[in-house]
């Protein structure tokens, strides 16, 4: 699971690689050296410390590197003046929109994701951009190069503001804009997003790439991490349930969920499920043609049913997976009493599906016979409507109910009354 979110500060949330830059020409011309951006290139993502030692092994022997530091402080002092470094579009928007859990309403919520800057740059210079972005307090931890030995592409800095965070690498993703921070990232164990920009051309160790940051928010990194790490996302949290993807292993149970409540929707998952069973089947078929084309080859036996409707179940799960991909809503699963008896398993109690007909989206629902009539079913679908709403902008969702469902024209009946003419309600 996504538990945090670690920011690199210089190329990500404010553009101070042009001013590093040209810093560097001028500085290089004081020491009447002739400037190379393929020589500067080789710096981004690590400390100015660490320029300033290279820089006077390689050109000035005669100085030492806090010589280099002073002079590069003052032509920086000057290419700043009062108004500090060119904020990256969008940055500290997103920074305060993962720093705000809630996502619009207060009965959906989001888990919790923390918030850590790793930057190669001073502290003093972190905590000043910072403050003038107004986003210091949105960090829980701040780690700079003054914290570290070891200068990217070394993970030290990652591995430290995840042990502070007290996370697992793997549940931290790390945006970073230059290729040593990037190879710093996954070195770490940490989910790498590149942050596109002019220095760098190699996104080669980045999981994902990110051309800006208007529009992204807490839902977009959640569904993005999910979708990496194959695991289910987690998509909203009401009062008493929580609503995600549905995993490999959830399709047995879905499955007898609708034997149980819904013969003619069950009747449908079970052909799926055969399709998928016959298409496994005749790949693995036309594996064993191609491998019996060898010499002393054995022809592969005929698959045990149980082996067939496992497969059935893994290409069943990913067409379910593809509808999350191609449409980022889909199929997701009702789950009750999460963290109510210790270490419970939360329970399947019902699903929730989205799906479009001609230009229009309609939600449907079942809730297991053994939770009725105790609000569970309202509770789930206004939750999926506002998070429709909220985050695909969805302005009308449609309901088709039978005319002998009194309970879910109840139900459709008072979320037209709580939202009014966004709900319409088909009876068929």
């Amino acid at each position: 699971m996504l538990k945090a979110v670690i920011f690199d500060m210089d190329g990500v949330l404010v553009d101070s690689e042009t001013v590093h830059l040209e810093c560097h020409k001028r500085l290089m011309t004081k020491l009447g050296l002739d400037y190379s951006f393929d020589y500067y290139k080789g710096f981004i993502g690590r400390t100015a410390e660490y320029m300033w030692r290279t820089m006077v092994e390689d050109f000035a022997p005669d100085k030492t590197w806090m010589d280099l530091k002073n002079i590069s402080d003052k032509i920086l002092a000057d290419l700043l003046g009062d108004e500090g470094y060119p904020e990256i579009k969008g940055a500290a928007e997103l920074v305060r929109n993962l720093c705000n859990k809630s996502i619009g309403h207060e009965n959906i919520r989001h888990e919790n994701i923390k918030l850590a800057l790793a930057s190669s740059g001073e502290k003093d210079r972190i905590n000043a951009v910072l403050e003038r972005m107004g986003i210091k307090d949105c960090f829980e931890v701040i780690v700079s190069g003054d914290d570290v030995k070891n200068p990217k592409p070394d993970p030290e800095i990652f591995i430290k503001a995840v042990d502070k965070l007290g996370l697992k690498p793997e549940e931290c993703i790390v945006i970073e804009d230059s290729l040593n921070g990037m190879k710093a990232a996954k070195a770490a164990g940490t989910i790498c997003f590149g942050y596109e920009n002019k220095f760098n051309s190699d996104y080669s160790y980045a999981d994902c790439v990110l051309t800006g940051f208007e529009g992204l928010d807490v839902r977009f990194f959640k569904q993005e991490y999910a979708a990496l790490t194959e695991e289910p996302w987690e998509i909203f949290d009401t009062e008493r349930l929580y609503v995600r993807e549905f995993s490999r292993d959830d399709i047995p149970e879905l499955i007898n969920l609708y034997k149980e409540n819904s013969e003619h929707i069950a009747k449908e998952l079970l052909e799926t499920v055969k399709k998928c069973e016959r298409k496994s089947e005749r790949e693995s078929e036309k594996k064993s043609e191609k491998k019996s084309e060898k010499k002393f080859e054995k022809k592969s036996e005929k698959k045990s049913e149980a082996t067939a409707q496992n497969d059935g179940y893994e290409e069943f799960y990913r067409y379910i997976k593809s509808m999350y991909i191609y449409y980022g809503f889909g199929f997701w699963g009702l789950y009750a009493d999460r963290n109510q008896g210790g270490d419970k398993e939360p329970v399947l109690i019902g699903s929730v599906s989205v799906y479009c007909k001609d230009t229009d989206m309609y939600v449907g629902y079942i809730i297991d016979k053994r939770f009725r009539g105790k609000g569970y079913g309202y509770e789930g679908v206004l939750g999926t409507c506002r998070f429709l709403q909220d985050y695909f902008g969805f302005e009308v969702l449609n309901f088709e109910v039978e005319k002998n469902n009194i309970p879910s024209i109840r139900i459709f009946e008072k979320l037209k009354n709580e939202l009014g003419d966004t709900i319409v309600l088909e009876i068929i």
